[in-house]
Protein backbone atom coordinates (compact mmCIF):
# COMPACT_ATOMS: atom_id res chain seq x y z
CA UNK A 1 0.00 0.00 0.00
CA UNK A 2 2.88 2.10 0.67
CA UNK A 3 4.79 1.86 -2.79
CA UNK A 4 2.36 2.97 -4.55
CA UNK A 5 1.49 5.75 -3.03
CA UNK A 6 5.37 7.15 -2.38
CA UNK A 7 5.35 6.38 -6.28
CA UNK A 8 2.44 8.65 -6.60
CA UNK A 9 3.93 10.91 -4.45
CA UNK A 10 7.20 10.81 -6.28
CA UNK A 11 5.50 11.02 -9.89
CA UNK A 12 3.22 14.29 -8.99
CA UNK A 13 6.63 15.90 -7.59
CA UNK A 14 8.74 15.28 -10.91
CA UNK A 15 5.50 16.36 -13.03
CA UNK A 16 5.36 19.56 -11.06
CA UNK A 17 8.69 20.64 -11.84
CA UNK A 18 8.58 19.77 -15.70
CA UNK A 19 7.36 23.43 -16.96
CA UNK A 20 5.15 21.33 -19.74
CA UNK A 21 3.92 18.07 -18.27
CA UNK A 22 2.49 20.51 -15.47
CA UNK A 23 -1.32 20.25 -15.02
CA UNK A 24 -1.48 23.82 -13.66
CA UNK A 25 -0.20 24.94 -16.76
CA UNK A 26 -2.32 23.39 -19.27
CA UNK A 27 -5.13 26.03 -19.27
CA UNK A 28 -3.24 29.44 -18.49
CA UNK A 29 -4.34 29.50 -14.99
CA UNK A 30 -3.12 32.47 -13.54
CA UNK A 31 -0.85 33.48 -16.71
CA UNK A 32 -0.86 36.98 -18.38
CA UNK A 33 -1.61 36.95 -22.03
CA UNK A 34 0.66 38.87 -24.19
CA UNK A 35 -0.35 41.67 -26.11
CA UNK A 36 -1.36 41.32 -29.87
CA UNK A 37 1.69 41.84 -31.61
CA UNK A 38 1.75 45.16 -33.92
CA UNK A 39 -0.59 47.10 -31.27
CA UNK A 40 0.08 48.65 -28.26
CA UNK A 41 -2.57 47.42 -25.40
CA UNK A 42 -3.99 51.12 -24.85
CA UNK A 43 -4.67 52.13 -28.50
CA UNK A 44 -6.74 48.47 -28.95
CA UNK A 45 -10.00 49.69 -30.00
CA UNK A 46 -14.07 47.88 -28.74
CA UNK A 47 -15.33 46.63 -31.72
CA UNK A 48 -18.83 48.85 -31.90
CA UNK A 49 -22.06 46.53 -31.46
CA UNK A 50 -24.25 46.96 -34.34
CA UNK A 51 -27.10 45.12 -33.21
CA UNK A 52 -30.64 47.15 -33.25
CA UNK A 53 -32.15 47.61 -30.00
CA UNK A 54 -34.89 45.52 -29.03
CA UNK A 55 -38.33 47.26 -30.13
CA UNK A 56 -39.58 47.80 -26.80
CA UNK A 57 -38.09 46.92 -23.44
CA UNK A 58 -40.47 45.75 -20.96
CA UNK A 59 -39.32 45.50 -17.70
CA UNK A 60 -35.76 46.58 -15.67
CA UNK A 61 -34.81 44.53 -12.47
CA UNK A 62 -31.12 45.13 -10.59
CA UNK A 63 -30.13 42.77 -7.78
CA UNK A 64 -27.76 44.14 -6.10
CA UNK A 65 -24.81 41.42 -5.30
CA UNK A 66 -21.46 41.91 -3.14
CA UNK A 67 -19.32 42.70 -6.02
CA UNK A 68 -22.02 44.65 -7.73
CA UNK A 69 -25.04 44.36 -9.47
CA UNK A 70 -26.40 41.92 -11.69
CA UNK A 71 -29.26 43.70 -14.15
CA UNK A 72 -31.87 42.23 -16.18
CA UNK A 73 -34.41 43.23 -18.62
CA UNK A 74 -36.73 41.72 -20.63
CA UNK A 75 -38.05 43.42 -23.99
CA UNK A 76 -40.45 42.56 -26.95
CA UNK A 77 -39.00 41.59 -30.33
CA UNK A 78 -41.44 42.69 -33.31
CA UNK A 79 -41.73 39.50 -34.43
CA UNK A 80 -40.39 36.01 -33.64
CA UNK A 81 -37.18 34.27 -33.96
CA UNK A 82 -34.65 37.34 -32.78
CA UNK A 83 -31.96 35.72 -30.58
CA UNK A 84 -28.59 37.22 -29.29
CA UNK A 85 -29.61 39.62 -26.87
CA UNK A 86 -27.24 41.86 -25.04
CA UNK A 87 -27.18 44.34 -22.38
CA UNK A 88 -24.23 46.90 -23.74
CA UNK A 89 -22.95 49.57 -21.59
CA UNK A 90 -22.64 53.07 -22.38
CA UNK A 91 -20.24 55.36 -20.95
CA UNK A 92 -21.55 56.57 -17.28
CA UNK A 93 -22.77 60.23 -17.73
CA UNK A 94 -24.36 62.70 -14.69
CA UNK A 95 -24.90 59.48 -12.95
CA UNK A 96 -26.52 57.57 -15.23
CA UNK A 97 -25.54 54.59 -16.30
CA UNK A 98 -27.04 53.39 -19.86
CA UNK A 99 -27.46 50.38 -21.56
CA UNK A 100 -28.61 49.09 -24.69
CA UNK A 101 -30.84 46.47 -24.89
CA UNK A 102 -29.56 44.94 -28.25
CA UNK A 103 -30.58 41.80 -30.32
CA UNK A 104 -29.62 40.27 -33.55
CA UNK A 105 -32.25 40.44 -36.24
CA UNK A 106 -33.98 36.91 -37.86
CA UNK A 107 -32.93 36.22 -41.40
CA UNK A 108 -35.91 36.44 -43.56
CA UNK A 109 -39.54 36.92 -42.99
CA UNK A 110 -40.61 35.78 -39.58
CA UNK A 111 -44.19 35.20 -37.86
CA UNK A 112 -45.59 37.72 -35.58
CA UNK A 113 -46.22 35.11 -32.74
CA UNK A 114 -47.65 36.14 -29.67
CA UNK A 115 -46.41 38.67 -27.04
CA UNK A 116 -44.87 36.02 -24.76
CA UNK A 117 -43.21 34.07 -27.47
CA UNK A 118 -41.55 37.52 -28.44
CA UNK A 119 -40.28 37.93 -25.37
CA UNK A 120 -36.49 38.47 -24.81
CA UNK A 121 -34.46 38.23 -21.50
CA UNK A 122 -30.89 39.61 -21.28
CA UNK A 123 -28.93 40.13 -18.17
CA UNK A 124 -25.16 41.39 -16.95
CA UNK A 125 -23.53 41.76 -13.94
CA UNK A 126 -21.47 45.00 -13.25
CA UNK A 127 -18.61 45.88 -10.93
CA UNK A 128 -19.13 47.82 -7.74
CA UNK A 129 -16.05 50.24 -9.56
CA UNK A 130 -18.76 50.89 -12.56
CA UNK A 131 -21.30 51.80 -10.54
CA UNK A 132 -19.42 54.04 -8.25
CA UNK A 133 -21.20 57.82 -8.63
CA UNK A 134 -23.93 56.10 -10.83
CA UNK A 135 -27.68 56.45 -8.90
CA UNK A 136 -29.33 55.86 -12.19
CA UNK A 137 -29.38 53.09 -14.51
CA UNK A 138 -31.30 53.14 -17.53
CA UNK A 139 -32.12 50.25 -20.46
CA UNK A 140 -32.99 51.66 -23.61
CA UNK A 141 -34.55 49.94 -26.56
CA UNK A 142 -35.68 51.36 -30.13
CA UNK A 143 -39.00 52.76 -29.00
CA UNK A 144 -38.29 53.65 -24.76
CA UNK A 145 -36.07 53.12 -22.05
CA UNK A 146 -36.87 52.00 -18.25
CA UNK A 147 -35.31 53.55 -15.63
CA UNK A 148 -34.67 51.87 -12.32
CA UNK A 149 -32.61 54.42 -9.41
Amino acid sequence: MTRPLLAALILTTVLSACGGLNPGRWLNSGGNSPAPQGMPAETAKVAEDTRPLIQQVTSVDVDRTPDGAIIRAAGQAPTLGWYGPGLVAQPVTGGTLTLDFRVTEPEGDQPAGTPATRTILAATAVTNETLAGVNRIVVRGATNALASR
